[in-house]
């Protein structure tokens, strides 16, 4: 999602089995100004990600066929899909569970019963820190690109731990990989 977009630009992917949650879901968001598009099951979500690359997905972790773990983790192994959040909507409230979802790329988890009128601000949150992400990996990029052209490095050494971080280019310059 570019820089800046309004709600009502905001595409918004729900992944849910149960064709109530994905109604409600779609009715608080759409009434927040959120394009919503719906997949009731995990293949469903992989072919509306393909085809429509939404800003941010709400997806149920127990599906049949794929699981939401699954679908998360084929996500985030397409294109920009280590980009969009991903939250985990859940009825499991187990630590494991919720180590799963983050060890299968989630970005945050929701759980059942959802809480309808805090859904709308989370949604925004999780858009604007996708954001600021988006912005910082590209102002990184621009960074090592300019060093490059400029034949610069850099390195920084954090004194409390004892740890020294050298730039991709610096590493270059001393010849290492």
């Amino acid at each position: 999602m570019p820089e800046s977009l309004t709600a009502k630009q905001a595409l918004i992917l729900v992944v849910d089995d149960e064709s109530t949650q994905r109604l409600l879901t779609r009715q608080y968001l759409e009434q927040a100004d959120f394009e919503v598009v719906e997949a009731r099951d995990g293949e469903a979500a992989l072919q509306a990600y393909k085809q429509r690359r939404p800003d941010l997905i709400l997806l149920d972790v127990r599906m049949p066929k794929m699981d939401g773990f699954t679908v998360c983790a084929h996500v985030r192994k397409m294109v920009d899909g280590a980009e969009v959040p991903i939250v985990m909507v859940t009825g499991l409230d187990d630590i494991e569970s919720l180590e799963h979802s983050y060890q299968s790329g989630a970005t945050d988890f929701i759980t059942k019963p959802v809480v309808w009128e805090t859904l709308s601000h989370r949604v925004r949150y999780l858009l604007r820190a996708g954001d600021a992400i988006r912005s910082l990996r590209q102002s990184e990029s621009r960074l090592m690109q300019a060093q490059q052209v400029a034949r610069l490095g850099n390195w920084d050494w954090d004194i409390a731990r004892d740890e020294f971080y050298f730039s991709e280019t610096y590493y270059r310059m001393l010849g290492y990989e």
